[in-house]
């Protein structure tokens, strides 16, 4: 399996990606750069967005449903978290 998951479902094929939000640069806690060194943490995190999308890609072109989350969110929105992930593992309803 491409990406590396957090969490796994094989045989129904979900992969779960809990993205820290310093590391992955979360688009709502916006983490400051690095005052030392600002262009290579800039490249840093621009390369870090780019290979969550080509991990992202390479399993759902192979037909694994991907759900990716954020530090924040299990933090502040467990409950919706916890929500999409039921629905992805059980289906809808």
């Amino acid at each position: 399996m491409s990406g590396r998951p957090d969490i796994a479902y094989p045989g129904r094929r979900i992969a779960i990606f809990v993205h820290g939000c310093y590391w992955h640069h979360c688009p709502r806690c916006y983490p400051y750069l690095p005052k030392s060194n600002p262009q290579f943490w800039a490249r840093k995190f621009d390369l870090n967005h780019e290979r969550d999308a080509r991990k992202r890609n390479d399993l759902e072109r192979i037909g694994w449903h991907v759900i990716e989350t954020w530090e924040c969110d299990i933090r502040e929105r467990l409950d919706l978290v916890t929500k999409d992930v039921r629905s992805a593992v059980l289906g809808p309803g």
